[in-house]
């Protein structure tokens, strides 16, 4: 079901509705391929992924300088700290930095100036605040630290840093924010700002990605004649076929509703399976790897 490819797909449509340039009836195709993708949350389009948050960074002391971004240490290991996702910030100081830079276990580079009074010799703190996710992530339905009763709270980058601007507490995060998406890459900050090792596992929907080569392929749960219809509606209404338009479409939108019915009955899929270190303490329901989820998905409140 659904692995036919693109080119048969566009010849199919075309044998039936000649005259239509094959780049309308690939058009027609993404289209309907995204109504059907965008019809439902589909069980197939959902995934796992897990980050672990790295521990705090204390050891040592810093030099800082005022009106300068650059960091010396001493008895520090800052190789591991990857620049932008590291937030610095000397004692108590209200003001943090994010790191741009590191060049060697004992220097570092801020993204600003540093705004004090030169300190020598100073206690400090660097935090990971911003972590990656999947490459292939659209959207995150839920996140949370693992074996955690409630959600982490999505909330926006605005309203944290109009909330919370100096970022003052440390602990196990609450709050999630989409940061930056780069290509296909998507990061999030947590908050508060995690200062120990904690596994986050977050449910997502998976990005769709529509037909572009004559050798792609649907994803498997997506039936090829379901589109078909609905490329055949669009090309018959070009055409002003309207009778058969209407027809096409009816059928497209029964296979829509079937794929439905088919997806309510066979709830989440196998592929969503946890590792077992994550669900041994879970009671399972029916074998479905992502009935482990169900905890998460139900209101905690």
């Amino acid at each position: 079901m659904g692995q036919e490819i693109f080119i048969e797909l566009v010849r199919r449509v075309s044998s039936r509705a000649p005259g239509i340039p094959s780049a309308r009836v690939k058009e027609f195709l993404n289209e309907r391929y995204r109504k059907v993708v965008d019809a439902r949350s589909w069980s197939w389009l959902a995934k796992e992924g897990v980050l672990q948050t790295d521990d705090e960074l204390s050891a040592g002391t810093a030099d800082v300088a005022s009106l300068s971004a650059s960091v010396v240490g001493s008895g520090t290991s800052w190789a591991s700290v990857a620049s932008a996702a590291w937030l610095f910030r000397i004692g108590s100081d209200a003001d943090y930095y994010f790191v741009q830079t590191v060049s060697s276990p004992t220097a570092l580079t801020l993204d600003t100036l540093y705004e004090k009074t030169t300190t020598a010799n100073a206690g400090y703190k660097i935090n990971r605040a911003r972590y990656t996710l999947a490459s292939d992530m659209d959207k995150i339905i839920e996140m949370r630290i693992a074996r955690a009763t409630r959600p982490l709270q999505e909330v926006s980058l605005e309203w944290l840093d109009k909330t919370y601007p100096s970022r003052p507490y440390y602990g196990d995060p609450i709050y999630y924010a989409y940061t930056r998406s780069t290509g296909t890459t998507e990061e999030v900050e947590l908050y508060p700002i995690p200062d120990r090792i904690l596994t986050v596992r977050y449910l997502y929907k998976y990005r769709f990605t529509e037909l572009a080569n004559d050798t792609d392929t649907l994803l498997p749960d997506v039936p090829a004649d379901v589109l078909i219809h609905g490329a055949m509606a669009d090309a018959w209404r070009s055409l002003e076929k309207h009778e058969e338009a209407a027809i096409s479409e009816a059928l497209f939108r029964q296979g829509i509703a079937e794929m439905v019915a088919s997806d309510a009955r066979e709830g989440r899929p196998e592929r969503l399976s946890l590792a077992p270190q994550y669900v041994s303490h879970r009671r399972r329901r029916s074998g479905s790897g992502l009935d482990d989820w169900r905890p998460w998905l139900e209101n905690p409140y």
